[in-house]
């Protein structure tokens, strides 16, 4: 399963955490869990939806964690990775405005509630379908949908508020 669906799970780690010690932390005890509760994993049906889901639930209870430990002793956050883009990407112009928005897009996904920034990183960062999360998260599809819909448009009018375009 690690070969399998290892690389989507710690791509959302890596979303999800705050530091890149943070994610490879966040990765393992995804997977300590996964061997915990192996009966309950579907491997004809959607392995990789379930082990989202379940990564989502250790953040979340890191989360709750962390923030009591930042109460007590609170830590600087570190840089957020480079942002990089394949080497064909055109010419440096055009990458650094790449860049640019990817960066502010970033931000603004960082802005979101927790509810609707999982939702955008399972669905754009892991490409799963509305159904899959709301099978990973155990919601109606209704309110992945939903969810999804207002992180869009909150995205769109943040993104506009910053001087970028929408494209159609």
């Amino acid at each position: 399963m690690v070969e399998d669906c290892g690389e989507s799970v710690f791509s959302l780690c890596r979303k999800l955490a705050f530091s890149p010690a943070d994610a490879e932390d966040l990765f393992q005890d995804t997977f300590l869990r996964a061997v915990e509760c192996r009966d309950k994993i579907d491997r004809d049906g959607n392995p990789r939806a379930f082990l989202l889901g379940l990564c989502v639930k250790t953040w979340q209870s890191g989360k709750r964690k962390f923030a009591r430990r930042q109460r007590i002793a609170p830590t600087q956050a570190l840089e957020e990775e480079a942002i990089s883009l394949p080497a064909d990407f055109g010419d440096p112009q055009e990458q650094l405005w790449a860049q640019e928005r990817i960066h502010a897009l970033r931000e603004c996904c960082a802005t979101l509630d927790d509810k609707r920034r999982v939702v955008v990183y399972l669905h754009y960062g892991a490409d799963l379908s509305v159904t899959e999360i709301a099978a990973a998260l155990q919601l109606p599809p209704g309110t992945v949908k939903s969810r999804l819909h207002k992180a869009r448009q909150t995205l769109k009018n943040e993104m506009e508020a910053r001087g970028y375009e929408t494209q159609a």
